[in-house]
């Protein structure tokens, strides 16, 4: 059911949407904590961020500076291992963020956010897909590419904003939760 029952005026039951909002959350969060473990491997020099210092590389250069460096210290395997992992973490971070958004909009009783956080939920993961593809074909050719840093470097910037704009709106919904609904009504007047 979505919006406010007709018949008692209550709010839609959300419980389960929150305990499933929940398990997604600490699912996702137990999984970029043990990929973090992988991440330590691949820090250095030219990538004092592991594998985000890659995908924010941006030019050959900065790749090449990386994949050298991953070569050097034997971290190649860990990369590429952090990269087949990050192949089903977009899906286990886009439900959390899915179903935080369901969550947070139908306890707000604003039904329409549901589609909002849907669709900022599957943007970020196919965009995260796309950047992934970048840094995939670099480590899989062992060759810096000019394009795929650019390519991985664009969708990683739309990612983080997406993701940033998404945990914002749960964030504001849960914070304001009848905010939104007060806007415009001027009761008394």
């Amino acid at each position: 059911m979505s919006g406010v029952d007709r018949q008692t005026n209550r709010p839609p039951r959300v419980d389960r949407t929150g305990f499933l909002a929940l398990v997604a959350t600490v699912v996702a969060v137990g999984a970029m904590v043990g990929m973090q473990v992988l991440n330590e491997r691949l820090k250095g020099a030219n990538a004092p961020h592991g594998i985000v210092s890659f995908q924010l590389a941006g030019s050959q250069e900065s790749a090449a500076a990386i994949l050298g460096q991953w070569h050097a210290t034997d971290a190649i395997d860990a990369a590429k291992t952090m990269m087949l992992a990050d192949l089903g973490y977009p899906i286990v971070y886009a439900a959390a963020l899915a179903l935080g958004a369901r969550w947070a909009a139908l306890r707000a009783r604003r039904p329409r956010w549901v589609r909002r956080g849907l669709i900022v939920a599957v943007s970020v993961a196919v965009v995260d897909y796309i950047e992934n593809a970048g840094q995939i074909w670099q480590l899989w050719t062992d060759t810096a590419s000019a394009p795929a840093a650019g390519l991985a470097l664009a969708a990683a910037i739309v990612k983080f904003a997406l993701l940033a704009l998404g945990v914002l709106t749960i964030v504001m919904l849960v914070a304001r939760p009848d905010h939104s609904a007060r806007v415009g009504n001027r009761k008394g007047r």
